[in-house]
């Protein structure tokens, strides 16, 4: 990836993989924030047996209600903001559901508070992607609270006892 010092002038970049601006991902990204809830999942995948094309991929409780609905609402969206060239760029859209493995395993690959993420060469769950781009990863929270794994939780309680101690 490269990028400049304003972050509104990032392109996603390879000799081989068509370009994607960050700043159209950004407005996609900020207006479904605005008019459809919190996001659980935004970032783009490029799969390992994909013809160097992208995927979109999205998480949201609001989405869960209709993945056709979805992907129109996206479709739509990309045609506001994308070029020619970056509609030619991307496979599909595709809508996970919560707790969907490869959602869990994406959102628990993610560094708490980390924005944005950048992957390589990984699997999640049965998904190969040869590169991926996370703009937005945040569990759905519960009553203003995020919800936390079990697992989570007896780390985080066994590590207070350590320090405690």
């Amino acid at each position: 990836m490269m990028k400049n010092k304003d972050m509104n002038e990032w392109v996603l970049v390879s000799p081989w993989v068509p370009k994607i601006r960050y700043k159209a991902l950004a407005a996609i990204l900020k207006e479904a924030t605005k008019e459809k809830g919190e996001l659980t999942l935004f970032g783009l995948f490029l799969p390992a047996d994909s013809a160097n094309v992208w995927d979109l991929v999205v998480a949201a409780p609001e989405f869960e209600k209709g993945q056709m609905e979805t992907i129109s609402y996206f479709v739509g969206k990309m045609k506001t903001h994308f070029l020619y060239d970056e509609h030619l760029a991307l496979s599909r859209i595709t809508v996970l559901e919560a707790g969907d493995p490869v959602l869990e395993a994406i959102l628990d690959a993610i560094p708490s508070g980390q924005r944005q993420v950048e992957f390589r060469d990984e699997e999640f769950n049965g998904y190969e992607i040869k590169r991926g781009y996370v703009f937005k990863a945040k569990r759905p929270s519960e009553n203003g609270k995020l919800k936390v794994k079990k697992k989570q939780l007896k780390r985080t309680l066994l590590s207070r006892r350590s320090v405690a101690a």
